[in-house]
C-alpha cells in the first residue's frame, strides 16, 4: 500500500517534468491546452490556471508528448484496466487514474493490483523516455562493474538473501 502512495506523486512529478512546456512543477499552467469532459471541454490556461489532476496530466502527455508507439501502449493499458477493473476511461481516457488516486488518498478503498497498474504505467513511460543509447551505455557500465566484482571476489549484499539454511 505504501508504494501506491508513492507511485501517484511520482507519476505526477514525472509527467510535470515531461510536460514542462505546458505545466510547471507546481501545477501552474504555462501554455493553454484542452481536456474533454463528456459534453464539455476544460481549457487549461483559460478556465483553469492550475493542473491538479494526474489523469488529466496524463492525457496532456498522451496528446502532446508521447510517441506514436507509446500512445499505442498507453491505449492498451487503458483497455486492459477497463477489462480487468471495470473502470470508466472517461472522455479523456485516464479518468480512472484520477478516481484511483482520490480513492486511495482519502482511504476509501485499496486493492494491491492498483499499485501494480500504476507502477507499470510509470515504468512504461520511463522506458520509452530513456534514450536508447543512454540505456545501453548504463547497461554496459553495470555489466563491467558486475564482472569486476566477480573477478575481485567481492560479494554483493544480495548474495546473502535468501539465507541458506
Amino acid at each position: 500500500m505504501i508504494f501506491a502512495h508513492l507511485a501517484f506523486p511520482f507519476l505526477e512529478r514525472m509527467l510535470k517534468i515531461l510536460c514542462e512546456d505546458h505545466v510547471d512543477v507546481d501545477g501552474t499552467v504555462r501554455k493553454q491546452f484542452e481536456v474533454p469532459l463528456g459534453n464539455r471541454v476544460i481549457e487549461y490556461g483559460k478556465d483553469c490556471k492550475r493542473m491538479n489532476r494526474v489523469g488529466r496530466l496524463l492525457y496532456l502527455f498522451y496528446k502532446e508528448y508521447a510517441s506514436t508507439n507509446l500512445k499505442k501502449y498507453l491505449e492498451e493499458l487503458c483497455n486492459l484496466c477497463r477489462e480487468v477493473y471495470g473502470v470508466d476511461k472517461g472522455a479523456y481516457m485516464f479518468k480512472f487514474i484520477d478516481e484511483w488516486r482520490n480513492t486511495l488518498i482519502h482511504g476509501e478503498k485499496f486493492w494491491p493490483t492498483m499499485n501494480a497498474a500504476i507502477i507499470n504505467l510509470v515504468t512504461l513511460i520511463l522506458l520509452h523516455e530513456v534514450p536508447y543509447d543512454k540505456y545501453f551505455r548504463a547497461r554496459e557500465h553495470m555489466l563491467r562493474n558486475i564482472q569486476f566484482w566477480g573477478n575481485e571476489g567481492i560479494r554483493t549484499p544480495w548474495v546473502f538473501y535468501p539465507p541458506k539454511l
